[in-house]
């Protein structure tokens, strides 16, 4: 992946190991990161790029959701009991 260094992909990419970030929204930011993807092409560990995506899995989502939910419905269900 490269991306411009802003938003949600700071949560989902990590740069130098799932991808590479440019800091200016510019035609020479975007090239110098495709000339360094180009070159670092060989350093990126395609296994380590699936183990990171999977974190985004739908029923790894779905699980962690469930969880969130019923951690914040005890929660409430505490303070109004």
């Amino acid at each position: 992946v490269i991306a411009y260094k802003a938003g949600g992909v700071l949560e989902t990419i990590v740069d130098g190991v799932t991808g590479i970030f440019f800091k200016e929204q510019s035609v020479s930011a975007l090239c110098t990161a495709v000339e360094q993807l180009e070159k670092d092409v060989g350093n990126f560990d395609p296994d380590a790029i699936r183990e990171h995506a999977l974190k985004w899995d739908t029923s790894i989502f779905k699980e962690r959701f469930r969880k969130f939910v019923e951690e914040k419905w005890k929660e409430w269900k505490s303070k109004n009991a």
